[in-house]
């Protein structure tokens, strides 16, 4: 296998903005084909997300307050402010898709 050769800009004199009139050289690549990738976007999850929403607390609200994750044995609810944190007490049945 052929490897390209690298370019940085620590090559050039002031890292190429010693003379910002004059253009620096071009580099150029061969596209080269895939190799040692994971297929990660088609991993078996063990308790994947079945559903997802957001919710505003009040109907006039601005911005939604509550992002909610059900999964195949549960549902997760999340407060959206300054930080996302989890909601214990929400009134949902929780232990249920």
């Amino acid at each position: 296998m052929s490897y390209e050769p690298e370019f940085s800009s620590t090559v050039y004199p002031n890292f190429g903005t010693s003379n910002p009139s004059r253009p620096l050289p071009r580099a150029h690549f061969r596209p080269r084909g895939l190799y040692n990738l994971a297929l990660a976007d088609e991993l078996e999850s063990l308790d994947p997300i079945v559903d997802s929403k957001t919710t505003k607390r009040r109907e006039d609200d601005q911005y939604d307050s509550y992002i909610i994750l059900s999964f195949v044995n549960s549902t997760l609810v999340l407060s959206i402010g300054e930080t996302i944190e989890e909601v214990q007490d929400t009134g949902f049945l929780s232990s249920a898709p």
